[in-house]
């Protein structure tokens, strides 16, 4: 019995001292910075940047091209010959100037024909012969004088409307119907002849004219457009979930390929509220100045429109960050040396992540040569960058 006893104290005590052995063995492990490998007197060279506080703005990144906001696209609306060409493209225009004149002989015809047709009914009505001098019966009445001397029927309009405002027209219902008609016909023909000129609406730069003095236009042809490049829009695209984190005026930044450097600073103008239903895209319109005219039609831009912004909040680069045995950690430098400082991490966007714990601001962080370093090793930093410079947007 004593016996049988003693063998299973010993089976218990044999079984304790092994449980103990195995929860040794298999408790965590605490991870402790790397200081093996350090060769005495030998400097890593690295780079670091300043942590701070600041703003964290949260983007939502598109593309797009742009456009001029002040656009015109001029077109032919009657058939004509190039008459006269004053600006080419590349040239710029004031508000008012004369960048093309069509000829179109049978239109000039019908015009002065419709011109002496008016006037004799004009002179019929009023009995003012002795008034209107004898140029009423030429034949050979030539369309600038008429354009000169009838004022776009100016003139002509002012006298009828005294004539109906006195109610002549009720004493000769018919003489005054057919000079109606005569100042309808010859209007038409004005505002026809007027569509041979194109005159500048704003001022700008002329593009895209591929015509000569001589060519002949049918109606409905493109003769050449005229931009105003001071003031500039890109259209984008935004996935629907992401549309409802901007505002209208909100600020964007956008990156062109051909100035690579640059940043432009624009804002959002408007939101169109319907969504496409196969794309489930909504539509984003941007503007942004362009006192220089370093932008033209049709670029491609990289656009970042403001979305959430999160104040005072204490920022490092990401490519700073480190994870080692599933723990965030970065560099700083104190006295020339590295220590390895784990890290609890908050907010972040695709440039600058929140610091929470392990780090204050004005602590020195290794941005770059830190992915194969240990604690306490000796640095030479090569260079400080600049906080900024780690987003894309320069905030």
């Amino acid at each position: 019995m004593k016996k049988g006893l003693k063998i299973i104290f010993i089976l218990l005590v044999v079984i304790i001292i092994t449980s103990s052995i195995y929860l040794y063995l298999q408790r965590p492990k605490k991870v402790e910075p790397e200081t093996k490998g350090v060769q005495i007197g030998q400097a890593i060279l690295v780079k670091v940047t300043i942590a701070k506080k600041r703003t964290l703005t949260n983007y939502i990144h598109t593309e797009g091209t742009t456009s001029a906001e002040k656009y015109w696209q001029a077109v032919a609306e009657v058939n004509g010959t190039v008459e006269k060409i004053n600006f080419q493209d590349g040239e710029t225009v004031k508000q008012g100037d004369l960048i093309m004149r069509l000829e179109n002989e049978e239109l000039e015809q019908q015009l002065v024909s419709a011109s002496i047709q008016y006037q004799k009914k004009y002179a019929e009505y009023l009995s003012l012969k002795k008034v209107i001098p004898d140029r009423i019966e030429q034949t050979d009445l030539d369309l600038a004088s008429i354009i000169k001397e009838s004022n776009d029927c100016n003139e002509f309009r002012k006298e009828l409307e005294n004539i109906i405002n006195k109610d002549v027209e009720k004493e000769e219902p018919q003489k005054y119907v057919a000079i109606k008609e005569a100042l309808a016909n010859l209007e038409q023909l004005y505002a026809r002849y007027n569509k041979l000129s194109f005159y500048a609406t704003f001022s700008g730069t002329v593009g895209d004219l591929h015509l000569k003095e001589g060519n002949f236009v049918s109606a409905g042809s493109k003769l050449f457009r005229l931009i105003n490049l001071d003031r500039m829009e890109v259209d984008v695209t935004v996935m629907e979930t992401e549309l409802v984190r901007l505002r209208p005026e909100a600020k964007t930044y956008l990156c062109f390929l051909a100035y690579p450097d640059d940043l432009i600073e624009g804002e959002i103008l408007n939101i169109n509220p319907f969504i496409e239903e196969n794309s489930r895209l909504g539509r984003v319109k941007i503007g942004f100045d362009n006192p220089q005219h370093k932008i033209s039609v049709g670029m491609f831009a990289e656009c970042y429109l403001t979305a959430e912004e999160y104040p005072e909040l204490l920022l490092v680069p990401n490519k700073s960050i480190l994870t080692r045995e599933d723990k965030k950690l970065v560099f700083t430098v104190e006295k020339g040396h590295s220590y390895w400082r784990y890290v609890k991490t908050g907010r972040n966007n695709e440039f600058y992540t929140e610091i929470l714990e392990g780090i204050n601001p004005q602590d020195s962080v290794v941005v770059e040569g830190h992915y194969t370093l240990i604690h306490d090793a000796k640095l030479d930093v090569k260079e400080v960058i600049p906080f900024e410079r780690f987003s894309r947007t320069g905030k």
